[in-house]
């Protein structure tokens, strides 16, 4: 199975670490590794200014990150099967 998180990008559900609501507050724990994540540059910024969730997963064994202003919930109801 697939999301899609956008008109462009799709990830196969197996590389998903994890979807994290980030609205509002930022924990600690999430500003650590996106600012990791961007000072390695492996993190995409889909969010527009309007920051509602962070996903993080894995692609030719590194980690990545999209900044997104869809919801950790609207992602989860976009999982698809695509053969």
């Amino acid at each position: 199975m697939y999301i899609n998180i956008c008109k462009d990008i799709i990830i196969n559900l197996e590389n998903i670490i994890g979807i994290f609501n980030i609205g509002g507050k930022m924990k600690r724990i999430n500003k650590e590794l996106i600012d990791k994540l961007y000072e390695k540059r492996k993190i995409l910024d889909i969010s527009n200014n309007n920051l509602k969730s962070f996903i993080i997963y894995k692609q030719n064994n590194e980690e990545k990150g999209i900044l997104s202003n869809i919801s950790s919930i609207s992602l989860g109801k976009k999982k698809k099967i695509i053969n």
